[in-house]
């Protein structure tokens, strides 16, 4: 309805616009007296509806002006009739030209909105084309700041036009200057060890097979720099429709301080290590230290007030005093025998006179007299002595896997095993308990034993031995010490 009553407005402004040329040429002529000519009167309100108003209004307009004049104008006057032949072709190239006016205002306008329209999706396109550069330029800031924090470099080869990329990160893996450096297959293999070029380049040919290439080490030799260590993985083979390969993709991984913090590592552990093996080596030290003075002093002197003691209660013979010296000779007896144990657990005479297997044989017996633990020993007394040091480690270690079994095994059973052959002592202390497992779940697993056994464990590894505990498939523990016998004296 409202653009019907435009269009009707837009026709009633074109009719007036044609009155108003009429009644400007009728007194243009009155006034002066001329007869204007006809295109002179109404070709400018043509152009101008044309140019305002629309297409079909200037139509009109051309066709009420050529009425008009046939009408009013042109004779016989009072009649469409025209019976000049130069008045009629006049009126004919009026209309005409009137008519291809409007087309041609037709033809531009449609030029010019088409103009305007591809203008409009050339600036549209312009824009998202800025943004889509700006987002991928984002994501290549926010990939580049990613590659450089975790030390990971990617790089591409299309092989169809030899042409290799880098990321940014690569190049300074490589230690190149990305301006003046141009990658390429032969440079880039130049910079990776001499020793390790021919396994990259044996991994590179497997992964243009299909092959699937996992992760490997390599090192770097970078320009002017130190050495590098880097991990190659991330061969991913694009093929063409043939199965011939078109590219390949691939990240490299810079490992070097890693390593460098690992060797530290390691370093540290084997001080730790050396700490550990001198702070048992001084314990064992004092622990014989202290059993000598206790055995040579104290005990000593412990048998010699029982000596005397008993010379004084044989003065006494009776009565009071004498029961009191009775119980002073009674403490002063066990306080003897408290001190040759203590003695004896902190450096069993027995295992120097003896050897191991008897040594053992006897905290089988302490244990079961102590804490109710039935060992089952069987051991090889047949072998030559071991260094003392040797002995004591041992020993130490069968009594800290033995008091585990007692504490927290489940069971008051182990099996105690000795053998030697041509090449190892071997101790095995077995158990049918709960397991190691069932220990973890309780909060007492002792797999690693403490410090007791880790102490151990230490000490075995630097005689040269392994030490092993594990669960049996059956139920319970097998713990097992081997040392080579290279380390007896």
């Amino acid at each position: 309805m409202i653009f019907s009553r435009l269009r009707h407005a837009n026709y009633a402004l074109a009719l007036l616009a044609t009155g108003a040329a009429f009644s400007l040429r009728q007194l243009v002529q009155y006034l002066t007296g001329a007869d204007l000519p006809l295109y002179i009167a109404f070709f400018p309100i043509v152009l101008i509806v044309l140019l305002a108003i629309g297409r079909t209004p200037a139509i009109l307009v051309a066709a009420a002006a050529a009425a008009y004049s046939a009408y009013w104008h042109l004779s016989p006057t009072g009649s469409n009739n025209v019976a000049n032949s130069s008045d009629g072709v006049g009126l004919a190239l009026f209309v005409l030209s009137g008519a291809c006016l409007c087309l041609l205002s037709e033809i531009v306008r449609q030029k010019v909105d088409a103009y305007q329209s591809a203008n409009e999706q050339l600036v549209r396109e312009i824009s998202l084309r800025r943004q889509t550069e700006e987002y991928l330029a984002s994501r290549e800031r926010d990939l580049s700041q990613t590659q450089m924090a975790t030390h990971l470099g990617s790089w591409k080869w299309d092989i169809v036009n030899d042409k290799v990329t880098w990321s940014k990160e690569l190049y300074r893996i490589f230690g190149v200057d990305p301006q003046t450096f141009i990658p390429t297959n032969t440079r880039a293999n130049e910079l990776i060890h001499p020793d390790d070029r021919d396994m990259h380049n044996n991994f590179v040919a497997m992964a243009l097979t299909g092959v699937s290439v996992g992760p490997f080490e390599c090192r770097l030799c970078p320009p002017g720099g130190e050495e590098r260590i880097v991990l190659a993985s991330g061969f991913d083979v694009e093929f063409d429709s043939f199965g011939n390969p078109v590219s390949l993709l691939g990240t490299v991984i810079d490992l070097t301080e890693q390593k460098l913090a690992e060797r530290k590592i390691s370093e540290y552990q084997q001080k730790l290590q050396s700490m550990v093996i001198e702070l048992s080596m001084a314990e064992e030290r004092e622990r014989c230290r202290i059993a000598g003075e206790l055995h040579d002093q104290v005990g000593q002197n412990l048998i010699l007030c029982k000596m005397k003691l008993d010379a004084l209660m044989e003065l006494l013979q009776c009565g009071e005093p004498f029961d009191v010296a009775a119980g002073l000779e009674t403490i002063i007896d066990q306080a003897i025998q408290d001190i040759r144990s203590l003695t004896f657990q902190m450096r069993p005479s027995i295992l120097v006179t003896g050897g191991l297997g008897p040594a053992l044989h006897w905290l089988s017996e302490e244990l079961h007299a102590t804490s109710g633990l039935k060992v089952e020993l069987k051991a090889d007394y047949s072998h030559k002595p071991l260094r003392h040091d040797v002995n004591q480690t041992v020993f130490q270690a069968a009594r800290e896997l033995m008091l585990n079994v007692a504490k927290h095994a489940g069971t008051n059973a182990c099996r105690v095993t000795l053998n030697f052959d041509d090449d190892f002592l071997t101790l095995c202390v077995e158990d049918d308990g709960i397991g190691l497992q069932a220990r973890s779940s309780q909060g007492t697993n002792t797999m690693k034993g403490g410090f007791g056994l880790f102490n151990v464990q230490q000490r075995i590894e630097h005689l040269g031995g392994r030490f092993s505990i594990e669960d049996k498939v059956a139920g319970g523990v097998l713990a097992t010490i081997m040392v080579p016998t290279g380390a007896c004296g």
